[in-house]
């Protein structure tokens, strides 16, 4: 963080050259800015998105102990102030459900096989939750072998065209 400000001041310097850092850091666009439907991204908690609903959603990070939370699947957790509601998957499942059901035309879900975690590579383990959706609503990828074959100008057309507002 400290090195991508020093470049940023570097390159802006004078005395607004942390605002106007700070206000890139917070995907805040100036209100002089007019922007069109459908040329944002929103970047929001699970919590967050209660209610709205967005023509493509992504979520990220389905993966035991991601969602559901380690929090809710270890009830010795020393953070949890209440022991009684440690384990309380169902909430975790009523989460990713909200999640699920913000997508008006298409959903993304995805998960790490691997995570660095204190320097280490871990496997990691798929969410509970992705068993329990019907597989044939389901399009498994491997991104890896993927990134390897070229992709068609024309196949990058018809995904960027999802994310074009069909109102």
């Amino acid at each position: 963080l400290l090195r991508s400000l020093g470049r940023h001041e570097e390159r802006n310097p004078g005395k607004n050259a942390l605002t106007e850092f700070l206000r890139k850091l917070s995907l805040e666009s100036s209100d002089d800015e007019q922007n069109e439907v459908g040329d944002n991204v929103i970047l929001t908690t699970l919590h967050g998105s209660k209610g709205l609903e967005f023509p493509v959603v992504f979520l990220i990070g389905w993966e035991e102990e991601i969602l559901p939370h380690a929090r809710s699947l270890m009830p010795t957790a020393a953070d949890v102030s209440d022991p009684d509601h440690t384990s309380d998957v169902g909430e975790e499942r009523r989460l990713a459900y909200v999640g699920i059901t913000r997508a008006q035309r298409k959903l993304y879900v995805s998960r790490s096989t691997a995570r660095v975690i204190r320097g280490k590579q871990v496997p990691r383990t798929p969410s509970r939750f992705l068993m329990e959706i019907p597989e044939e609503l389901i399009e498994e990828r491997d991104l890896a072998s993927e990134m390897e074959a070229p992709v068609e100008v024309s196949e990058l057309s018809a995904f960027f065209s999802d994310f074009l507002s069909k109102d």
